[in-house]
């Protein structure tokens, strides 16, 4: 694939790859959203940051490879990794925020399987216990039996 094709420039390509090097996709992603929720204000947000990440994935990432990549993502020049429109924000403005499966995939009575080609779809309005409306889709196999059992 040609350079002039890619929708991500090199120079963002090779700070990824430097960071992968460093830290597994899962781990990074983990950390960031850490770092999101952790306080500024802790004195020891990078030491106990640093533990958390240890202890959840057995890694043994020092303070300063931490400290130096969450440096590199709270700046301005960094890598937009994760979209500010989240998938439920998505579906909710397509009205589409359940989806309701049926809760098994073969007809008990015919055998018959549930495939995407063969499924109807109902617009629902799912009503929560706390009183929301949400709106969603049902997703059902309709089957016309062509003898008695």
């Amino acid at each position: 694939m040609e350079n002039s094709l890619w929708r991500t420039n090199q120079n963002d390509i090779n700070i990824l790859i430097d960071i992968y090097k460093v830290f597994h996709p899962q781990e990074l992603h983990f950390l960031l959203d850490l770092n999101k929720r952790w306080s500024i204000y802790d004195p020891n947000r990078m030491q106990n940051m640093r533990c958390i990440l240890r202890k959840t994935f057995s890694s043994n990432h020092e303070e300063s490879q931490i400290q130096q990549v969450l440096s590199y993502f709270n700046s301005e020049n960094c890598i937009r990794l994760f979209s500010t429109v989240t998938v439920d924000m998505a579906l909710a403005e397509r009205d589409q925020m359940f989806h309701l499966n049926p809760y098994q995939s073969v007809c008990p009575i015919c055998s018959s399987t549930l495939v995407a080609q063969t499924v109807d779809v109902l617009a629902v309005q799912v009503y929560t216990m706390k009183g929301k409306i949400d709106k969603g889709n049902n997703i059902f196999l309709v089957i016309n039996f062509k003898t008695s059992f």
